[in-house]
């Protein structure tokens, strides 16, 4: 075989291949992080790996003239971060629907790790209502530096996950307070051993009683840890992000009840509930 055809025929079997491929590479582009599902990418200075694991939610209204929705619906997926040292916490993070980019900041980032992380772009955009296989999705998340309030340890998400989805190692509340929408929770757990990270989600539906009502759960992540010892810890969560979602319902606010659920013996359960008032 002449030489020009041979490099030919290696030149169209690369270019092919670098076009035809389904399976494309995630990749960092400044602050922005792009991640195929399955797949993972290593993210600033201290190459903490970051894995699109699994969409939890797509209830996004479909971007089509035929279907009309009654709310724009979301979308939630899992990211797992892992540290050098093998340090591991899941977490989930929520776009709302009706918009391909959103702006900055239009929904809360999630803060771990010493990084804020934001889903800005969950593609494919929902066209009907059959939710598109799994596999094809791909997360544009902007991660920057966190400059969350050392006096919180994160933002309340709204979501409409199952709990189930949620709820991933034991956790009793043993109390809480509300003040200046900063929720204060005294919380139990066994380990001692590793590091655990504990995220605050309430579910969107509200209850129509008086007053209304939703549910908290924690999404508590222990890194597998077996050690026995019985840990009690306070963490504190601002509640800004629900007083938002609460005034879609009643713009003129109100008393909102939070049952508050604790995860104990594989299931979940109301332990008590706090008002939370919203002017």
């Amino acid at each position: 075989m002449p030489k020009t055809i041979l490099i030919s025929v290696i030149l169209i079997s690369i270019l092919g291949s670098m076009f035809c491929s389904r399976n494309p590479n995630s990749f960092v582009r400044g602050d922005e992080v792009t991640i195929y599902f399955g797949q993972s990418v290593t993210f600033g200075p201290d190459k903490i790996k970051i894995k699109f694991d699994s969409l939890l939610i797509e209830s996004r209204c479909p971007d089509n003239p035929l279907i009309c929705c009654f709310w724009q619906g979301m979308a939630a997926i899992q990211l797992s971060l892992i540290t050098q040292d093998g340090d591991t916490v899941r977490i989930v993070t929520a776009i709302e629907g009706l918009t391909q980019y959103p702006e900055e900041d239009s929904y809360p980032a999630v803060d771990t790790l010493g990084l804020s992380i934001e889903l800005i772009k969950l593609d494919p955009y929902p066209r009907t209502e059959e939710i598109p296989p799994q596999s094809e999705y791909q997360a544009v998340l902007k991660i920057k530096p966190s400059i969350i309030d050392y006096h919180i340890d994160g933002h309340v998400l709204i979501i409409d996950a199952d709990p189930i989805d949620l709820l991933r190692d034991n956790y009793a509340i043993d109390s809480a307070k509300i003040e200046d929408d900063i929720l204060t929770l005294s919380v139990a757990y066994g380990g001692g051993c590793k590091t655990h990270y504990f995220f605050a989600y309430v579910h969107s539906f509200i209850l129509k009683s008086n007053p209304p009502q939703m549910n908290l759960y924690l999404h508590h992540f222990g890194n597998d840890d077996l050690c026995e010892a019985y840990i009690h810890q306070k963490f504190r969560f601002d509640l800004t992000p629900l007083a938002e979602y609460y005034k879609g319902y009643d713009p003129d606010g109100g008393d909102l009840i939070i049952r508050l659920n604790e995860y104990w013996g594989d299931e979940p359960g109301m332990r008590d509930h706090i008002t939370y008032s919203i002017r």
